[in-house]
């Protein structure tokens, strides 16, 4: 559900906005989680269904002809009818295993923490870019895109100005609240900027799901769901015909 907002309907929801504004959006029904406690849960309800999560390098992965049959990880080899890669970032190092090209380059994103607004702020506003008062209380914005930076995963003056001077832009009583943390990642992104989701061609059993730039876990469902199809039925209703790794053969 959303609504254009004229500037006054903007203020009178949130009176810290910027007065350089020409309208708004509003979009109602937004749903906000975090994303760590959303992997870590998810990973205790398939532990309690009797996964096994192994925590160790993967080096090497085994065939018969062209089907995979195994992968080294640490120093055991785990046999398997059905492999999927979901390598984020590192996903490219793969494609020697593979000798398949696999285009996947990390993207630095970087995102500053201060300290929270009080009162707290009831809105997600997005612009320049997203100032969201999270449930640490800090208030997040977010974030950068920045690429040829390799795996460099360590903050940078560069991105904490640009937030800071967008975030200012659009509420600026931020400028009076100080900085707690900042944070940088790798984004896995593709030369056309889709992801790569499905079948490995040529290579029986093996699967792979990457690409997915920042929207990894706005997409993580619908790619798992794919991807489980397509393993335990070979087929999946959802269409991703468009995401084959074939396209950038």
């Amino acid at each position: 559900k959303t609504a254009w907002l004229e500037p006054e309907d903007a203020w009178k929801l949130e009176p810290r906005i910027t007065r350089d504004l020409f309208g708004a959006v509003l979009v109602e029904d937004v749903i906000m989680l975090d994303s760590y406690n959303l992997t870590l849960a998810t990973a205790q309800a398939a532990e309690a269904l009797g996964v096994e999560i192994v925590l160790a390098e993967a080096t090497e992965i085994h065939y018969e002809k062209d089907r995979v049959v195994g992968v080294r990880v640490g120093q055991n080899r785990i046999d398997c009818d059905a492999l999927v890669l979901a390598l984020g970032p590192w996903s490219g190092a793969a494609g020697v295993w593979l000798d398949v090209d696999i285009p996947i380059v990390p993207q630095k994103g970087e995102i500053a923490r201060v300290e929270g607004l009080d009162p707290v702020l009831g809105l997600h506003v997005h612009g320049p870019c997203s100032v969201v008062q999270k449930a640490d209380g800090l208030t997040w914005l977010a974030a950068t895109r920045k690429d040829n930076t390799g795996f460099d995963v360590t903050p940078s003056n560069e991105a904490l100005e640009t937030l800071s001077e967008r975030g200012m832009r659009m509420l600026p009583e931020l400028d009076s609240h100080r900085l707690v943390l900042q944070t940088a990642c790798m984004r896995p992104v593709t030369p056309d900027g889709f992801p790569i989701i499905g079948r490995v061609p040529g290579q029986e059993g093996m699967f792979i799901a990457t690409g997915t730039g920042g929207q990894g876990i706005v997409l993580a469902p619908a790619i798992g769901k794919a991807i489980s199809d397509l393993v335990t039925a070979g087929e999946t209703e959802i269409d991703i015909g468009r995401f084959g790794l074939e396209r950038f053969a």
